[in-house]
């Protein structure tokens, strides 16, 4: 069943268009990856589904209904989460509060300590640093923050832009890792990643995007031997995903 439509969306940054009539589906419970080029409008897409931009044109459903126009709260209210690129912490404010302020949204809504006991389970280095200030944190420990902070909405559909980007590979690992337990415990997630390898095998579908429109899409497994993927994406240095 599919949980996200979108179909003919257009976007641009003033007079330069970005996003040229992408068509993408997400259904429940799956990974899709976006792959693709510096450049290509991954981050502008992710931005667009969950809230942060405004389309042109073209229509999004969310569960059947029409989300084009919704704000980002609402959004959440509605169980879609976004886990920006580059992580975005309060660095002066602890880890605990900073995950705290992903209750907002839902903060009548959701059991707040229960929310923070799995985060918690899922990074246990959280529960030793949850005093510690979020800007003396490794850039690892920082995505931690960040998708802990996005599951305090205790949300079904995470968008994660760029969970790998800087880390360490041990980090990488631990956050492939993280991601394929959040899908094997029922949540539905979009990735956009720049590390190919990695996204496709941790994928069920994936999407190429490149100069703003889709070039190929299918099972991730298919696309991880598409010769025009090998060749462009795929041919560079590894990340296992353990």
């Amino acid at each position: 069943m599919s949980i996200i439509e979108v179909s003919g969306l257009r976007f641009s940054y003033g007079p330069v268009e970005v996003l040229h009539g992408i068509d993408l589906r997400v259904d429940e419970g799956e990974i899709v990856a976006v792959i693709g080029p510096n450049g290509a409008g991954k981050t502008t897409l992710l931005n667009v589904l969950g809230g942060a931009h405004r389309s042109r044109s073209g229509t999004i459903a969310l569960r059947g209904e029409d989300v084009t126009r919704a704000s980002q709260d609402s959004l959440v209210r509605r169980g879609l989460s976004l886990v920006p690129e580059g992580r975005q912490m309060f660095s002066s404010m602890t880890v605990d509060d900073n995950l705290l302020l992903g209750t907002y949204a839902r903060r009548r809504e959701v059991d707040a300590d229960g929310l923070r006991e799995m985060v918690f389970e899922l990074f246990p280095r959280l529960r030793e640093r949850r005093d510690q200030l979020a800007g003396t944190l490794s850039g690892g420990e920082q995505q931690m923050v960040a998708i802990g902070r996005a599951l305090m909405s205790d949300p079904s559909i995470l968008l994660l832009d760029e969970p790998s980007l800087g880390l360490a590979p041990q980090f990488v690992s631990l956050i492939m890792r993280t991601i394929r337990r959040l899908r094997d415990n029922g949540r539905t997630v979009v990735l956009v990643e720049q590390n190919a390898k990695a996204a496709l095998r941790l994928a069920d579908r994936a999407y190429l995007l490149e100069l703003g429109t889709v070039h190929v899409t299918g099972p991730a497994r298919e696309l991880a031997q598409d010769p025009r993927v090998v060749a462009a994406y795929l041919g560079g240095g590894d990340n296992a995903v353990a």
